[in-house]
């Protein structure tokens, strides 16, 4: 060798190889540090082997299998011949480019590795985010191992990647802009996919260790729309990744894979999600045609509402499609029911995707569409059934899941995906309710006490005991869209006092409803007065049993109702699905209640003997209780002006002993006194309302006569003188003349004296009772008069006395006097009464200061004789008064001063003009109030009849006949008989059970208590020109009292048969209707004109009136009339 440096190099150190021989003689080749890279051996065959240990270096890169050498005398091969003695030669051949090294060069190989780089377009922002991406938007992955790369004996040099691609379209589309994506290598060797327009779509690149990375930016269309998150890549060729291998020594090679089909792009799909939104699609049945007008509906029949808020689209990367909303149900019963018909209401889903809920007979009831944009509308057609009854307004809808939306999503590349929401309990049908409304509608129900039982028969009236009105048209109802179910009347109160008060007990009148449900009006004491009822149509009645007080007490038909609160009538409207309504009107205003007022009434006329020595008392019925009508009998007052002078009904002024009386109101305004303004009483009426009675007692003898009274007896003349005129006394033309026969008269304005101021025992003095009283000078008496007046009574005051305890007594002469100027005691051409010997017909009573009649201490002598006719009076007292009372006329008074009298002056005096013995007649004013306070004027009346012309019974069943003069018969106690006889007579049978035969003439009849029967007989009766007529001051049918005609009924036929009788059966008039004919005079009472004949109808013979008997009580004509006077027994015909 040429030791040295071989020009070759060690290609794993890249040292130069140095040549050397070794001790074997075999040369070696090393490198610089050592490394034995060759050797070259010889044998002795001269057989040269090279071994090569390591690579060397080549000069060719394109080549990996060239070759290179030693320089060639740089390694020789010496042959050294010797032959067999030992010669040797040499010869010496350079071999060195005999050495070949043949290059190793590097290889790359394609495996059956599987990468995959996975991208999703999920993961892009626009990626949906309701999907979780399964990859990212770049993925890398090493491709190396698609490579198995072999270096060779050089060594490994590099191994670099790089990309390649089918330059042009990559079979992908830009699903934002529809555009092809182009594949091309940018000059950075990244493969770029750019839509035409320019987008970059993706990007792969490789690094230097084989890893690919595949980038995407945008979404691609996938052609499964199936499949949200299919995959698409490309076509496998268009996409490479080469790998080239260098060796050591610059050798290369390379391998190119396909890799497109590796490149997985992931969909990404569209979702919808559910949101928490609430939505809901109000219809109301109340604004349907057929809905209440009454009420605002608080919704249309038809709600739309966007119901695209139940949804959040999600479209994705791929960007937005469609969005399409769709209905849809579960078909069948829906849980509705069609008001109408009670049909339930059946779901389906019509071709237009309409849903439709139809009654099970096919009416239509309700509709849900749906627009493209999620605009859900409902629409109510008919009225559909709610629970709630106690709410007119509730809302009713499906279960939720009968009834769905469905929004269905599609991208941009035709992914779909859908989501469903249950809107059933969105639709929200409202209820329509029924109400009632509150007319001005104006009832009344009217009732009348009047009409009740008690009413009063006198009065008339318009409405009875109970009304019924129809109420209902106080309400207006509306059963809305449901349609009619019921409308129930009910009536209410506030219970407790109503404002009314009972009459009869005065207790306030309680309301209250009963279990019936009827208002009942009760005393506190639980009497009922009246109800209120109501039917199921709203008729109400009201129904009065009692009467009630009423305030206006000057209007016996005045009204009063209820405040208008107190009663309420209630009517509950209920539609056909059970809904229900009120309305409340206030009726207590219109219950009226009429008043029953008192009617006139006529209390029986007293009938009494009026006398000296005994005091009469008679009792009557006043009749009001019979007419104070259904409130009842309240009162009955005198409405006397108290005070007031006492007159007959004539007018006449009314004394006792010759003394004024004055009315006076006893211990309240039912008592009426009669005494004088002594405080005498005259006479006492006592009303009893609650007996329902009046009484009248006689303290007589009372006289009507016109009273002349001097009360100032200065007179014309003065001083003492003959003749003592006094002009004009007490107010009125008359005069008196005053004389005496034993002395002159001597006057003062108060005390009368003869002589001085005294008259003593034996003087006298005369009153004359004169007209036109005049002084006349010329005359020879010094006076003129012209005829004398008649006087019955006689009242003169002693003034004084003389002496402590003194006494007057003095005799009094009644003298009917003539015109001839004689005066005295002792003219024989004037009568004188005999007082003695008719002490009936006179009465002496002397009064004190006080006025009372004296009892004790007084003496009254009559004479005895016809020769003595004067009455002697002892004992008066200063002060004092006598009263003489005669059935006699008489015209002066002579008084003289009796033996054994002290001395006296008289005073003052008067005399009465009417005749005592004539029946006085009394009749003052009462006023009956009904128990409410309604007022009706009467008044009592009485005849004062004077005992001497009167028969009176005994306590004893006595049997009275009267004259044929004009009698006066009373019976008093015991069932008496009194016969009038002919004439005018006056029959009183007082109590008992009186039997009262009038006679002929005009009677006036009183039966009092008890059962009496009047009687009359042929021949009683006058004619038809001058009917008799006759007079019953008490007939009462409900006491017994009968009006017996059979006698004088000729040719009357029985009006009851025995048939009748037998049978119980009501009589009949028979032809009594020929006979009697009832009518009503204008005061009141019943008049029957009776024809003995029975020829009433033409003419009459006799009348009988009933005093104060109303004749609408005893019946409505003349048949009714005498049928019910038969049948009660109070009318006698056979």
């Amino acid at each position: 060798v040429v030791a040295g440096p071989s020009g070759l190099v060690d290609t794993a150190t890249g040292q130069n190889v140095i040549l050397s021989v070794n001790g074997s003689g075999v040369v070696e080749g090393r490198a610089t540090g050592g490394a034995l890279v060759f050797t070259v051996a010889v044998d002795g065959s001269g057989n040269v082997t090279l071994d090569l240990l390591r690579a060397v270096t080549h000069s060719d890169t394109s080549n990996p299998n060239d070759v290179t050498s030693l320089a060639n005398n740089l390694v020789t091969l010496t042959a050294t011949i010797t032959d067999a003695d030992g010669d040797h030669s040499a010869a010496t051949a350079s071999i060195g480019s005999s050495l070949h090294f043949y290059d190793d060069g590097p290889t790359v190989d394609l495996t059956n590795a599987s990468v995959a780089l996975n991208v999703d377009e999920t993961a892009l922002p626009t990626g949906n985010p309701d999907l979780t991406p399964s990859y990212g938007t770049s993925a890398m992955a090493s491709f190396a191992g698609l490579f198995t790369p072999h270096y060779g004996a050089d060594g490994a040099g590099s191994l670099v990647y790089s990309l390649g691609v089918v330059a042009g379209p990559s079979g992908l589309v830009d699903t934002a802009t529809g555009q092809n994506v182009i594949l091309s290598v940018n000059g950075s060797g990244v493969v770029e996919g750019r839509a035409t327009g320019g987008a970059l779509v993706f990007t792969v690149a490789v690094d230097g260790s084989g890893n690919v990375t595949l980038s995407l930016l945008r979404a691609i269309a996938h052609s499964d729309t199936s499949n949200p998150n299919d995959v698409t890549s490309l076509t496998n060729n268009l996409v490479t990744l080469t790998a080239t291998i260098t060796d050591k020594d610059g050798d290369h090679n390379s391998a190119t894979a396909s890799i497109g089909s590796s490149l997985h792009f992931y969909d990404d799909g569209p979702t919808v999600d559910l949101t928490n939104a609430s939505v809901a699609l109000n219809v109301d049945e109340t604004a349907l045609p057929t809905g209440n007008p009454d009420l605002t509906p608080s919704y249309g029949t038809s709600a739309m509402a966007s119901f695209a808020g139940l949804f959040t689209p999600h479209y994705g990367a791929d960007g937005a499609g469609s969005l399409v909303y769709s209905l849809g149900v579960v078909a069948g019963p829906s849980g509705l029911v069609d008001t109408a018909t009670g049909q339930n209401v059946i779901l389906s889903v019509n071709g237009s995707g309409v849903v439709e809920g139809r009654a099970t007979g096919g009416a239509l009831v309700f509709t849900v569409a749906v627009d493209g944009s999620g605009n859900v509308t409902l629409s109510l057609l008919r009225a559909i059934a709610h629970s709630d009854t106690s709410n007119p307004n509730d809302v009713t809808s499906l279960t939720n899941n009968l009834v769905t939306l469905t929004a269905t999503i599609t991208d941009k590349d035709g992914d779909h995906n859908s989501a469903t929401a249950s809107i059933g309990s969105s639709l929200h049908f409202y209820d329509d309710g029924p109400t009632v409304d509150l007319t001005n509608a104006s009832v009344a129900l009217n009732v009348d006490e009047t009409a009740l039982p008690t009413g009063n028969p006198n009065n008339s009236h318009v409405y009875g005991a109970t009304d019924t009105e129809s109420f209902s048209g106080l309400f207006t109802p509306h059963y809305g869209a449901d349609g009619a179910g019921s409308l129930v009347y009910s009536l209410g109160v506030v219970a407790g006092p109503s404002g009314l008060v009972d009459t009869a007990t005065h207790q306030n009148v309680i309301l209250s409803v009963n279990g019936s449900g009827v208002v009942e009006g009760r005393t506190t004491g639980g009497a009922l007065v009246f109800t209120v009822a109501v039917d199921g149509s709203g008729n109400v009645t009201l129904s009065l049993l009692r009467a009630v007080t009423h305030a206006d007490t000057s209007n016996p038909n005045d009204i009063t109702s209820l405040a208008n609160n107190l009663v309420t009538l209630t009517a509950t409207i209920t539609d056909k699905d059970g809904d229900h309504n009120t309305a409340t009107a206030s009726i207590g205003a219109a219950l009226h209640f009429y008043d029953d007022g008192p009617s006139v009434f006529t209390p029986d006329q007293i009938l009494i003997v009026d006398q000296s020595s005994t005091v009469h008392t008679v009792t009557a019925d006043l009749n009001f209780a019979a007419n104070a009508g259904a409130d009842g009998v309240g009162n009955v007052v005198f409405n006397i002006t108290d005070g007031a002078k006492a007159t007959d009904a004539q007018g006449n002024l009314l004394t006792l002993n010759g003394q004024q009386l004055f009315l006076h109101y006893g211990t309240d305004h039912s008592h009426l006194v009669a005494q004088t303004a002594g405080g005498t009483t005259g006479f006492t009426v006592t009303l009893n309302p609650g007996s329902d009675q009046y009484t009248l007692e006689i303290d007589g003898p009372i006289s009507n006569g016109t009273e002349v009274t001097a009360t100032n007896l200065t007179g014309v003349s003065a001083g003492n003188v003959n003749y003592k005129g006094l002009v004009d006394i007490g107010g009125t033309p008359q005069d008196v003349l005053i004389s005496s026969t034993t002395g002159t008269v001597n006057t003062s304005s108060t005390d009368i004296g003869i002589g001085n101021q005294w008259i003593s025992t034996g003087e006298n003095v005369r009153f004359d009772f004169v007209n036109s009283l005049a002084v006349n000078n010329a005359s020879s008496t010094g006076f003129n008069y012209t005829t004398h007046n008649l006087a019955f009574d006689y009242t003169q005051l002693i003034h004084q006395v003389q002496g402590n305890g003194g006494v007057a007594d003095i005799n009094v002469t009644l003298v009917v006097a003539n015109n001839d100027n004689v005066f005295g005691n002792t003219d024989p051409n004037e009568t004188r009464l005999h007082l003695g010997l008719n002490t009936s017909s006179i009465q002496v009573t002397v009064l004190d200061g006080t006025g009372h009649t004296v009892t004790s201490g007084i003496t009254v002598h009559f004479g005895a004789t016809a020769s003595d006719p004067t009455v002697t009076i002892d004992g008066i007292q200063e002060g004092w008064s006598y009263h003489i009372t005669s059935s006699t006329a008489f015209s002066a008074v002579f008084v003289q001063g009796a033996t054994g009298s002290s001395d006296f002056a008289l005073g003052t005096f008067g005399y009465g003009t009417t005749n005592q013995g004539l029946p006085i007649d009394l009749n003052y004013g009462i006023t009956g109030t009904d128990g409410d306070g309604d007022p009706v004027n009467s008044a009592v009346t009485a005849t004062l009849y004077p005992a001497d012309s009167s028969v009176e019974g005994t306590s004893a069943a006595d049997s009275l006949t009267g004259t044929s003069g004009n009698d006066h018969l009373f019976g008093y106690a015991g069932n008496d008989t009194l016969n009038g006889g002919a004439g005018n007579d006056v029959l009183s049978g007082g109590d008992g059970n009186d039997t009262l035969t009038g006679g002929p003439g005009n009677d006036l009849m009183s039966g009092g208590f008890g059962s009496d029967t009047f009687v009359w007989h042929l021949g009683d009766q006058g004619t038809t020109a001058a009917p008799a007529a006759d007079r019953i001051t008490d007939f009462h049918t409900a006491e017994g009292d009968v009006l017996d005609l059979h006698d004088l009924l000729q040719g009357e036929s029985s009006a009851t048969t025995l048939t009748q009788i037998l049978n119980h059966q009501a009589p009949t008039a028979g032809n009594l209707l020929n006979y009697l004919h009832f009518t009503q005079d204008g005061s009141g009472n019943t008049v029957v004109q009776v024809s003995s004949t029975g020829n009433v109808a033409t003419s009459h013979d006799q009348t009988i009136t009933l005093q104060g008997v109303a004749l609408n009580t005893l019946g409505a004509n003349d048949s009714e009339i005498i049928k019910n006077l038969l049948q009660h027994n109070n009318l006698k015909t056979d």
